[in-house]
């Protein structure tokens, strides 16, 4: 096995195959959003939402899909959600991707957040 050394051109063709496949699932399940498209909000969910932690993600992902007009193959969603995730730029992460951050050689560990502490007020 060789490292690439081309590794943001391999991502950016990474996403735009992910982008295809959950504009497809999108399709699948006739979801309706009020953003211009459901796939720009997704992608807004992935880079701006509060969260840090890929299961957060992922359960308001299949949240959404469950209340779609039309049910979808769970399997093909977390595939593509996983994907979103890796692939896809998050805030939380400096504007970078995991898959991003990975291939420069660096760990995740540095950019890990805590979740935070809900008061009990």
């Amino acid at each position: 096995m060789t490292i690439d050394p081309h590794p943001t051109e391999d991502i950016a063709i990474h996403r735009k195959m992910t982008e295809v496949r959950l504009h497809r699932l999108l399709q699948c399940a006739q979801i309706d959003s009020p953003f211009d498209s459901s796939l720009d909000m997704i992608l807004w969910v992935a880079l701006d939402y509060h969260h840090t932690r890929f299961n957060t993600f992922f359960s308001q992902m299949t949240a959404m899909f469950a209340s779609a007009p039309a049910a979808v193959d769970k399997d093909a969603l977390f595939l593509v959600m996983v994907d979103v995730w890796h692939y896809f730029p998050h805030n939380s992460l400096g504007g970078k991707c995991p898959a991003e951050i990975v291939d420069a050689g660096d760990t995740l560990g540095r950019w890990k957040t805590k979740p935070t502490r809900r008061s009990n007020r």
